[in-house]
């Protein structure tokens, strides 16, 4: 499971077609910063659509080349159990602890009043 640190709204952008906010994280106990992307969805909450492994300076050009091989590796090695593929419940706290940084709670209200 990852715990959040500190996370800091660092633009708007747009993933998989969706307007999303992209946030830069520092987690506790881990070594290197992490993007996740989150989209606001129809019922007024948010889901995050992507979270990638950045480099030493967390600059969000300087993701990992294959960002298919850092989103699976951060998703497979925080968000997943052998029995039922994802734990639901580490997804759910990661977003929850995410929501809870008043910054990016501002920006990802603003993000859904957007869509």
């Amino acid at each position: 499971m990852i715990d959040i640190q500190q996370a800091h709204f660092k633009k708007t952008t747009t993933v998989d077609g969706k307007l999303c906010a992209e946030v830069e994280i520092i987690p506790f106990g881990r070594t290197g910063n992490l993007l996740a992307y989150v989209t606001a969805i129809p019922n007024g909450g948010y889901e995050i659509v992507r979270v990638l492994q950045a480099h030493a300076g967390g600059d969000a050009a300087q993701v990992v080349p294959d960002v298919h091989q850092a989103l699976e590796s951060v998703a497979e090695e925080e968000f997943s159990d052998d029995t039922f593929g994802c734990d639901w419940k580490a997804k759910a706290h990661f977003l929850d602890n995410l929501l809870a940084c008043p910054e990016v709670r501002s920006q990802l209200d603003s993000l859904n009043e957007q869509s």
